[in-house]
């Protein structure tokens, strides 16, 4: 069920379905994969004499461990990964960034009249920065504190992940190649960044949903700013900065918090996209497994119309020459740690990312929602809150409300306060 809702973008639907089950059966054990992966990171790291600076990564994030060998040159070791900006392929790109291209800033604190100007402006919405909008005041800004903190509170979560060799770029003339995907505990994913090992592979959580994953989904509690905002979805990007991205639009508008590392961001209006090489592509797919590598690469009918053929990170000019009139209408953002940046639909838009030199890794929180249900307070219809099933444009103090019923472990708030909306779901 959870799987046939997510697939038709029923993603509230698919949340409770998923936590209902969970309820009724308790927590699942790890699936087959996750334990592969597991065992993977037990091995590899245990070889380079890594414990993540004392937190053990045999017990899935739980305090202890003998503090390991911190700088162990034990034989076998892979060579320490370089994260910094210096070794990431694109970023001179933003060293010719044009001071007058930075966005707009709005500055703390935020509310929730604040974001509907932003929704409202014309000719059209413009991308802003909310500066230090969670910083100190969201749970889900203490996840980033460090790679312990984040196994603590998710560890035993399993995530999305794309596997791909350093340097891969997905999108060709015809066809795009999506990376291939396999699935792991959040704690084994943090202990593979952390630990800063060179594998020249790139482990990418791009857009994995939240709804599956209850740990981290219970702490995404409402601010005044986003009491307003009617969701469409709720995802996690996390990454060591060597997966590239591709330029692309999204269909909603996007509250994009930063909570871990930095990110910066290159936009283009609406209006650019006949100079962006945009063309219809049938995508292709495949699964990823350690000890077999990519395997079950198949065509598919699925057609995506929103990303760019063009590689940010190293352009080709020839190929695409009306790509420097596009780059006179570049605009650029940076985020930090606690800063939130609200990006409309349509814009176009690519994101290089820094990873924490302590961690190695960058974690963001997307919203993304429903601009006219969110400008027009649309509530969900009475049916739905009769059975108590979220629908899509809930707000997030519904979608907590639901969730409680359906499971009161994974629908509480702070400290275990149950959040709940203003209907009383």
């Amino acid at each position: 069920m959870y799987d046939q809702l997510l697939s038709l973008n029923r993603h509230a639907e698919a949340a409770f379905a998923y936590h209902l089950a969970e309820g009724r059966r308790g927590r699942q054990p790890v699936s087959a994969i996750a334990q592969e992966w597991r065992q993977f990171t037990r091995d590899t790291l245990r070889m380079a004499g890594d414990t993540l600076g004392g937190v053990a990564v045999d017990d899935g994030g739980d305090d202890g461990g003998d503090g390991g060998g911190e700088g162990d040159d034990s034989d076998g070791a892979a060579p320490t990964k370089c994260i910094s900006t210096s070794c990431i392929e694109g970023f001179d790109v933003l060293k010719t960034i044009d001071p007058s291209s930075h966005v707009a800033a709005l500055a703390a604190p935020h509310d929730a009249e604040a974001l509907e100007r932003l929704m409202r402006a014309r000719p059209e919405p413009e991308p802003t920065l909310l500066s230090r909008a969670v910083v100190g005041i969201w749970p889900p800004y203490f996840w980033g504190e460090s790679a312990a903190t984040l196994i603590k509170a998710a560890g035993d979560d399993e995530v999305k992940v794309t596997v791909t060799q350093r340097g891969a770029f997905e999108v060709h003339a015809d066809r795009i190649e999506r990376a291939p995907t396999s699935k792991m505990r959040v704690a084994d994913l943090v202990a593979i960044y952390a630990s800063k090992l060179e594998f020249n592979t790139t482990f990418f959580s791009r857009q994995a949903p939240l709804w599956s994953m209850p740990s981290l989904l219970s702490t995404v509690t409402q601010l005044p700013w986003m009491e307003r905002l009617r969701l469409a979805d709720v995802t996690m990007w996390m990454g060591d900065g060597h997966f590239h991205n591709t330029l692309h639009n999204d269909p909603h508008d996007n509250a994009l918090c930063q909570l871990h590392g930095t990110k910066h961001l290159l936009l283009y209006p609406p209006a650019a996209k006949d100079l962006l090489y945009y063309a219809p592509r049938r995508n292709s797919f495949a699964e990823y497994a350690p000890g077999k590598g990519e395997h079950k690469r198949q065509q598919t009918p699925v057609i995506s119309d929103n990303t760019a053929q063009i590689n940010i990170a190293k352009v080709d000019y020839e190929a695409f020459p009306k790509f420097r009139d596009a780059q006179k209408l570049q605009r650029y953002a940076r985020l930090e740690r606690g800063d939130c940046f609200y990006l409309p639909r349509t814009w176009h838009h690519v994101v290089f990312s820094e990873a924490g030199a302590e961690s190695g890794f960058n974690l963001a929180v997307n919203l993304w929602f429903d601009r006219e249900a969110t400008l027009n307070g649309k509530q969900p219809s009475r049916s739905a809150v009769a059975q108590n099933v979220p629908r899509p444009q809930l707000t997030l103090n519904e979608v907590h409300a639901a969730l409680a019923r359906a499971n009161p472990a994974w629908g509480a708030g702070p400290g275990g306060t149950v959040v709940r909306g203003k209907d009383e779901l």
